[in-house]
């Protein structure tokens, strides 16, 4: 398991090494920013800034100031928004 140094560091028991990336099996959980949600559902950050401000967009987190989201509600909302062919 590994351990909180500071906020965003964590400090690998093995050998105390601290890093800000999460640890591989964690990464599914980190926040992602505007530009990288956007990267995901092909739309530029701007838009999604938009899309967020009129609630229509992926669900969003509000951490302090910062804004992020969740990978799987970037993917949920993404696959929502699919037509044509055939269904699964």
């Amino acid at each position: 398991m590994h351990s909180r140094k500071n906020s965003g560091e964590f400090v690998m028991p093995s050998n105390g090494i601290t890093s800000t990336v999460l640890p591989p099996e964690l990464q599914e959980f980190r926040s992602l920013s505007t530009t990288e949600a956007a990267e995901i559902v092909g739309l530029a950050p701007r838009t999604l800034e938009n899309l967020r401000g009129r609630g229509e967009g992926p669900r969003w987190l509000k951490l302090g100031r910062a804004v992020g989201y969740r990978l799987v509600d970037v993917i949920a909302w993404r696959d929502a928004h699919l037509v044509g062919g055939a269904s699964a």
